[in-house]
């Protein structure tokens, strides 16, 4: 357990695609890449639903959340490819506060999850991607140069002004919203 994590693998009777996997340690930066390494390897075997047991597991980080969520939305089953059993309190919180509940399903107990994948049907594997056409690169027009000012006083300091724009900044940035609507201006 080098890697910070324990992984054990099981196969789940009568779904040949899915696997249940149970984690024990924290799922972070350090440990990802054991958890990639064992999800990838069950991949080329034509597993692609997941059940993960995360009792044991009392700690994810952004590198694990984020690793969760891509395999998630890899696998192009939405909700169905990753079903999550036994969340702790705090990891929970974790899923909750940055809202990433949706790209997965959740189970109350590990055979619950099973029972709920077996109703389900075999899902289609996710077709992949239609390569765009590129399309022709468009001239860029040759914006006019901005308009500098010289401070009177720039003949003894040296110092200009920054260039200048006739037209007012767009009301859709950020900052200038803010700055208008504290200042009362929009």
């Amino acid at each position: 357990m080098e890697s910070g994590i324990g992984i054990d693998i099981a196969e789940l009777a009568g779904i040949p695609d899915a696997r249940r996997m149970t984690l024990n340690g924290p799922l972070d930066a350090r440990s990802v890449g054991a958890f990639k390494t064992s999800i990838e390897g069950l991949q080329k075997r034509g597993v692609t639903r997941y059940i993960l047991d995360l009792s044991d597991v009392k700690y994810v980080n952004s590198t694990g959340l984020s690793y969760l969520i891509n395999l998630s939305e890899s696998l192009g089953q939405g909700r169905t490819a990753v079903t999550l059993v036994g969340l702790q309190p705090k990891v929970k919180i974790v899923f909750d506060t940055m809202g990433v509940t949706e790209f997965f399903k959740a189970a109350p107990s590990v055979e619950a999850a099973v029972k709920a994948l077996g109703k389900e049907p075999a899902p289609k594997p996710a077709a992949p991607p239609k390569p765009l056409p590129s399309p022709a690169p468009k001239p860029r027009p040759v914006a006019a140069a901005p308009v500098v000012k010289r401070d009177p006083s720039a003949a003894k300091t040296g110092r200009m002004s920054p260039p200048t724009s006739h037209e007012p900044p767009p009301r859709w940035n950020f900052i200038v919203r803010i700055f208008r609507r504290l200042f009362g201006r929009g």
